[in-house]
């Protein structure tokens, strides 16, 4: 997921993965909120089938706080909502009329819906985020020789006077030919 929105958005992505993060989950929950108040992209990955959900990655829409309780906003790829769980489409005593209201939550087959952070952390395996800043870019290109046995490594040098953020990114391009042969 982070390499789709690179190649989609060309932003850099930051990735958490939760096992190793689950120590940390109040933390990042302030995190995902700044995040979401950020408008960054978002997408989180599944690699079980439990309570409804599959193995894929869901887009991470939102966060939010009801009756003190901590909740992500995500939607199926596929357009369909299969999760069972806790504030599932089918959760007929979470969904009041007020909850409907405050969270802006429609009860319909179109894909979405919230969950209980405290579930999602341990049922979702990584959170791939797209840092949406207004990123200043500058590219350098050159070529390298993979057959030239001196030349095994690319080395530059990067001056910044400044204090603040630093993203390199190395991208592969391959020249490609394409040949029309009229039968």
């Amino acid at each position: 997921m982070d390499e789709a929105i690179y190649a989609l958005t060309g932003l850099p992505t930051i990735e958490i993965y939760h096992d190793r993060e689950y120590r940390k989950m109040e933390a990042n929950w302030e995190k995902y909120t700044e995040w979401d108040r950020m408008n960054y992209i978002m997408t989180a990955v599944n690699f079980r089938t439990f309570t409804g959900l599959r193995k894929m990655a869901y887009t991470l829409i939102g966060t939010a706080t009801y009756n003190e309780e901590k909740l992500v906003k995500l939607r199926d790829p596929t357009g369909t909502d299969g999760y069972t769980g806790d504030w599932s489409d089918n959760d007929k005593t979470k969904w009041t009329s007020d909850a409907l209201a405050k969270l802006g939550h429609t009860i319909a087959d179109d894909g979405t819906f919230w969950m209980p952070y405290d579930k999602f952390f341990p049922m979702f395996q990584t959170t791939y985020i797209g840092e949406a800043r207004d990123w200043k870019r500058d590219v350098k290109k050159t070529s390298w020789d993979r057959t030239d046995a001196g030349r095994k490594a690319l080395s530059y040098t990067v001056v910044n006077s400044q204090t603040q953020d630093v993203v390199f990114g190395i991208a592969a391009i391959t020249e490609v030919h394409f040949m029309n042969h009229n039968c």
